[in-house]
């Protein structure tokens, strides 16, 4: 009797491990545009992710990578492209509200936005990142590129950066900056 119940307790837990590596990351993956349209339906940005690649590993871990990421302003010309990304993404402290990336790889970042005389941040942009935790072990962004368009200005203000790497435990930071 014991024995019956030892066993299927394995092959559960074996079935569980199945869904987990392989079922899992297949359904986030086909669905995640949908999900990401309708949650931003009210927004003013639309956002367009390309070839959505996860993998969760036994560890609480999740592994994602996306060929391109679009993100367009509903309203005006403003609009940002992300070119292969590499994110890889802790899940337990999702359940604190903690957001922690041991890893993020960026190949390419585009921005391109219109400035009005009236463009200001809100007082309170910055206060509403208050009680939000963000930890990043290492970021890595290849090339940079913004293209600021303004009324009385003819050409676009740019600039352009590379090879950006920051490593928080080895304290190390490096920035190719070009304006």
């Amino acid at each position: 009797m014991i024995k019956m119940q030892k066993k299927k307790l394995i092959l559960l837990l074996i079935g569980i491990c199945i869904c987990w590596l392989f079922v899992m990351p297949q359904i986030v993956s086909s669905t995640i545009n949908f999900v990401c349209k309708n949650s931003l339906v009210n927004s003013e940005y639309e956002l367009n992710i390309a070839k959505p690649n996860l993998r969760f590993s036994i560890l609480p871990i999740c592994n994602i990578n996306l060929d391109k990421v679009l993100i367009k302003s509903k309203k005006d010309s403003t609009y940002a492209i992300a070119e292969n990304i590499q994110i890889c993404l802790r899940l337990l402290p999702l359940l604190s509200g903690e957001l922690h990336l041991n890893k993020l790889e960026v190949e390419k970042i585009f921005l391109s936005t219109d400035i009005n005389d009236g463009f200001e941040l809100k007082q309170d942009f910055f206060e509403r990142f208050n009680n939000r935790r963000f930890r990043f072990d290492m970021i890595k962004l290849g090339e940079f590129e913004s293209k600021i368009y303004q009324n009385d200005i003819k050409n676009p203000i740019i600039y352009k950066g590379k090879n950006f790497e920051f490593q928080r435990r080895n304290r190390y930071v490096k920035l190719h900056n070009e304006s």
